[in-house]
């Protein structure tokens, strides 16, 4: 074992502009746990203020010895660190090519955690968990969950327990997908919450518990993001627009404070609005990609089978999809099925279903509703693509999760994950909302080598793991604690 270089003649010094900072060599040489100042009068004292607001650059450099290599300067330094810099909450830089995280403090604020709410619980439940596998100290908050309701959509708990995340919830008697207000004897809890955290993440926009918890943020100085799923696009902003007409001094106000709007793709951020476009970070979404089976394509089978997966809702015009399906089944030689996974709005739901018998096409047409994870693994892999004619998609989930599974894609330009598909040509986009033109999509897609297909959209999925995304928000944060 090489011998602890003495870390008053080595020093791991804290580079603070041009004023180094050190740690104390008087510590105990079995724990190395705490920061001190340097008591003498030369170019290595301690200045005025305290060791968090040394590391404000984010960087702790090693001055190299002479006679150590670089594995024993980071033994040495991860000693230090475990001990002394354990509530640090920045990434340490150790020599030149050498690196070691260190922990923040995140709360994640979100609303319920429902299977129908789309895709920003699928998202929050995502990034919180990727960023306590990194190694962080994350909570998270969620506002609103009934009890029954945890119940029925426990896989999302059950995933943020195992990767380490500590949860809290705001129950309710009734769901919202608005989340819920605080009640007084939960404003304690919350207070300190926000103020043991380094970082706060606010899931939404359109939030009630944002009421409470914006004014706290402000007070104690708290560094904050707000990520607003979609919600601020151009086609939502058209949306509900004298509610959000009501409330935009609040939202303004609230929006602005932010240190930062974090989106998921560059189309997203090129559509905040202007006042919000410096304030734009693209962090991503992601998908968890690991121990997925992929499809084993056929390109012999006489059959093609068109998958849809997600929240069914009229912007997802489902309609023009059949439209196109129905015309597409009787010009192919193949045997085409379409296969429907997801709930929604019951009247919708019956409105569509009618469309179906109308074409003439209830035989080829199957609609599951929702389907859990066994399920919707079986879907994608008996499907030979998936569709989506969305007229707004600030990312879309499930098709990032047909590109993972090996499957490609027909997306509406208004999709933003359409320039990934485009990329890798990993499937087809198409420009307008028109069943003529979606047929031929359809057409040309069934015709593709289906093996090469699956490679494609393989390809296209390495693209979007959390165990990539997660870094993009790690760095994120880092530049604004």
């Amino acid at each position: 074992m090489v011998d602890k270089p003495n870390l008053f003649t080595d020093p791991a010094v804290i580079a603070d502009g041009d004023v180094p900072w050190k740690m104390n060599p008087n510590s105990p040489s079995n724990s190395y746990s705490s920061a001190h100042r340097c008591a003498e009068n030369s170019k290595n004292c301690w200045p005025k203020g305290t060791w968090r607001e040394g590391i404000r650059k984010n960087k702790i450099r090693n001055q190299p010895p002479e006679s150590n290599s670089n594995q024993t300067k980071v033994s040495i330094a991860l000693e230090v660190l475990e001990g002394a810099f354990h509530d640090c909450p920045f990434t340490i830089e150790i020599g030149r090519n050498q690196s070691v995280r260190l922990s923040m403090k995140i709360l994640d604020v979100t609303g319920p955690l429902h299977r129908e709410f789309g895709g920003p619980p699928l998202a929050a439940t995502g990034v919180t968990s990727s960023l306590a596998t990194l190694g962080h100290q994350v909570k998270i908050l969620v506002c609103g969950q009934s009890v029954q309701d945890f119940q029925t959509n426990s896989v999302f708990f059950e995933k943020l327990i195992h990767s380490g995340v500590e949860v809290s919830m705001l129950q309710r008697s009734r769901e919202s997908k608005y989340g819920a207000f605080f009640r007084y004897h939960e404003l304690q809890s919350l207070w300190s919450d926000i103020n043991k955290s380094d970082f706060i993440i606010l899931h939404q926009v359109f939030q009630l518990q944002h009421i409470a918890i914006f004014p706290i943020l402000i007070i104690l100085k708290k560094p904050f993001a707000v990520m607003p799923h979609g919600t601020l696009t151009t086609y939502q902003r058209r949306q509900h627009r004298f509610r959000k007409f009501i409330f935009a001094p609040a939202i303004y106000s609230f929006l602005k404070s932010a240190n930062s709007i974090f989106v998921a793709t560059e189309q997203e951020k090129n559509q905040l609005p202007r006042f919000l476009q410096k304030k734009g970070s693209i962090v991503g979404l992601g998908i968890d990609a690991r121990n997925r089976q992929t499809r084993d394509p056929v390109n012999s089978s006489p059959s093609f089978n068109l998958l849809f997966m997600g929240r069914i809702a009229k912007k997802k015009r489902l309609d023009i999809a059949l439209k196109a399906f129905a015309l597409a089944s009787k010009k192919s030689d193949l045997k085409m099925k379409f296969i429907v996974c997801g709930s929604g709005d019951e009247r919708y739901m019956s409105q569509l279903k009618e469309l179906v018998v109308d074409l003439h096409i209830e035989a080829q047409v199957e609609f599951r509703g929702w389907v859990d994870l066994n399920e919707k693994q079986q879907a994608f892999l008996k499907s030979d693509c998936f569709i989506l004619t969305s007229e707004d998609e600030n990312f879309a989930i499930a098709a990032a999760e047909a590109l993972a599974h090996g499957v490609p894609c027909i997306l509406s330009s208004n999709v933003a994950l359409a320039s990934l598909v485009t990329k890798h040509n990993a499937g087809i986009v198409f420009e307008e909302l028109a069943p003529p033109e979606i047929e031929k999509a359809i057409l040309e897609i069934s015709t593709f080598d289906r093996t090469a297909c699956k490679e494609s959209a393989l390809k296209a999925a390495s693209e979007l793991s959390w165990d990539t995304v997660a870094t993009h928000w790690e760095k994120a944060i880092n530049l604004l604690v």
